[in-house]
This record gives structure tokens, sequence and C-alpha cells, in this order.
């Protein structure tokens, strides 16, 4: 029996670390199965018992059918690279799926934001509707592929031993996010909206300009045609 230190120090050494830093559930994923089998058997080094030094984890099955038999140098580099490879599934499976969490999170976010910043311009015929559909898929799938690549970092970052700044950090990081998501959604949104304001204001100070023709003799109904003649044309909505 271990004690609680000998427990520790034998989880340390011979868990990797990649999956200790991934949490409990990564830890139970890579011990599912498996049990500490001793290199050098307690039957022929009973002083060795303990020592992490002497414990690789390895399949349930083939520690009991080995029994009081040494590891031999291929079992032991066997067990070693099953090891390697089934820490490296673990992490890689949680990266995948922080990755879709972090897609999926982001294009709810910013689908209704693309969806009404490009309806604006496609209700003021500055767009055709195929272009507002495109350019809004365009904007989600961005999106997603930024939420994604991000929560993938973040996981391998965890997975490598920044765990405790990310945990320290995320209180203030995650609202800051989202502050500064909805500020920049604002500002889309109000400059779709402004578009409009800035054209009628110009075309307002062109009108203006066209009325000093009525001094030559020229009507305010054609000065004002004149005006609206300069706009630059929109693209017709579908």
């Amino acid at each position: 029996i271990r004690t609680f230190a000998e427990a520790e120090s034998l989880f340390n050494s011979t868990v990797p670390k990649t999956v200790r830093n991934s949490g409990e559930g990564a830890i139970r994923k890579f011990l599912r199965g498996k049990q500490a089998s001793h290199i050098e058997s307690v039957s022929n080094a009973p002083s060795k018992a303990k020592s992490p030094g002497n414990i690789v984890w390895e399949s349930a099955k083939n520690n009991i059918r080995r029994g009081p038999r040494n590891m031999n140098r291929m079992e032991r580099l066997a067990a070693s690279a099953k090891n390697g490879a089934h820490s490296v599934r673990i992490v890689g499976k949680a990266v995948a799926a922080n990755a879709g969490r972090g897609a999926a999170m982001a294009a709810v976010l910013e689908a209704p934001v693309s969806t009404l910043e490009n309806g604006i311009h496609c209700a003021r015929g500055r767009k055709s509707r195929g272009e507002a559909t495109k350019d809004t898929a365009m904007d989600v799938g961005k999106a997603a592929a930024m939420g994604g690549a991000m929560a993938a970092g973040i996981t391998v970052a965890g997975a490598l031993g920044a765990g405790p700044f990310i945990a320290t950090t995320a209180p203030v990081a995650v609202p800051l996010g989202l502050g500064l998501f909805a500020l920049s959604s604002a500002q889309r949104i109000g400059s779709a909206m402004a578009h409009d304001a800035d054209a009628l204001v110009s075309t307002h100070l062109r009108f203006h300009t066209a009325c000093e023709i009525c001094e030559t003799g020229v009507s305010c109904y054609d000065a004002f045609a004149l005006a609206v003649s300069s706009i630059p044309k929109v693209v017709e909505t579908e």
C-alpha cells in the first residue's frame, strides 16, 4: 500500500504531463484498462516495488499474462510507445471537441450580426440578395474558423501547462472579449445605417449646388433631377 506522497509521486512520474494538465476526464481515459506494471517484478526486486522509475502503465491483460517475469526491453518500449500514442489521441480529441464548440459559438454570435448588417445593405439597394447571402456566409465562416482556432490553441496551451494562467485570466478575458464583440457589432450596424444618412446629406448639398443654376433659368425640379442623377447607381435587388 502506498502513502499519499508515494501515490502522488507515482502519478506525476508515470502519467504524461499533457494528460495530467488536461484534467480529470483525460486522466481517467488514460488509466482506463491499464495497470501499473513493474519493469522488474515484485518477486524479483521487492525493494523496487514502490519505485516510480520501476513502473510503466500497461494493458492489464498484458501485465497479468506476464506474471512474475520481468519486462523485457521490447515490452517496455511497446508500453511506452502505446502510452505516448494514447496521450496524443486523448489531447487531440479534446482539441478537436473544443475547436468544434468554439467554432459553433463564434458562428452563433456572428450570424445575427452579419445577417442584420448585410440585410440592411440589401434592403437599401447596396447589395443584391445573393451578394448579401454570400457575404453573410463568408462572415460566419471566418468567425467560426477564428473561434475554432482560438479554442484549439487554448486547449493545446492548457495541455502544455498554461492551465493556471488561463484559469486566472479567463474571468477578465471572456467578458472583455464579449464586450469588444458587442461594441464592434454595434459599430458595424451603425455604419450600415449611417450610409444612407451620408448619401442624403450629399444629395442635399448637390441639390443646393444645382439650385444655383436657377439664376440661369433652370427650374427647381430640373435642379433636383440633376442632383439625384449625380448619385452613383446602386445595385438593384434581385
